[in-house]
């Protein structure tokens, strides 16, 4: 299993790049890193690369760049050799390891596992299956570029995550008040 930093959004609500925002110390994608367990092969999917060279992780560019996410996991899964990776959204600053080490004890009888909050589904942290590359490629070429719209046409496992605030997004400025509780000095 591959583990796939989706870091190439325009962050065009946030004003700057999300993934390199710095809380206490650390920016947003070292804090995902962190969470991520010990000796996994990891990848950095961005269609700027140069923000990314002082990261040691190697970069890996989409396949339909300027098309969200999607296009993330599309590369992220015609780049791999296994059947499941992980993709990890670069805006959630509060991530544990909890979080991931859940979703990969989780049965795979789907083609996607994924956590749910009260916010709703959160397909940017789970186990994606290969088995859903005609889905996301047909999406793609037909500019169908929401996740949840692919998601209404896969077999998901959903699972609540023990700690629901460790998938708090960060997307906007105004997010910021409310991140200020997990972090007093931000």
């Amino acid at each position: 299993m591959h583990f796939y930093i989706l870091a190439g959004g325009k962050s065009r609500r946030f004003g700057r790049n999300k993934a390199l925002f710095v809380i206490e110390g650390k920016t947003i994608i070292e804090r995902i890193l962190s969470a991520i367990p010990p000796a996994q092969q990891i990848f950095i999917v961005t269609n700027s690369p140069a923000e990314y060279a002082h990261f040691p992780w190697p970069r890996l560019p989409d396949h339909y760049p300027g098309f969200g996410p999607l296009a993330g996991i599309h590369a992220g899964l015609v780049h791999s050799p296994f059947d499941w990776n992980f993709f990890l959204a670069c805006d959630f600053p509060c991530l544990k390891s909890s979080v991931i080490d859940d979703l990969l004890a989780a049965r795979r009888d789907a083609q996607v596992v994924l956590p749910e909050t009260a916010a709703g589904l959160q397909p940017l942290c789970g186990l994606w299956s290969k088995s859903a590359l005609p889905v996301i490629e047909n999406a793609l070429q037909n500019r169908d570029l929401r996740v949840h719209d692919v998601l209404a046409k896969l077999v998901l496992h959903v699972i609540p995550p023990a700690d629901p605030e460790a998938l708090f997004n960060l997307n906007t400025l105004e997010d910021l008040t409310r991140l200020s509780t997990h972090f007093p000095d931000l």
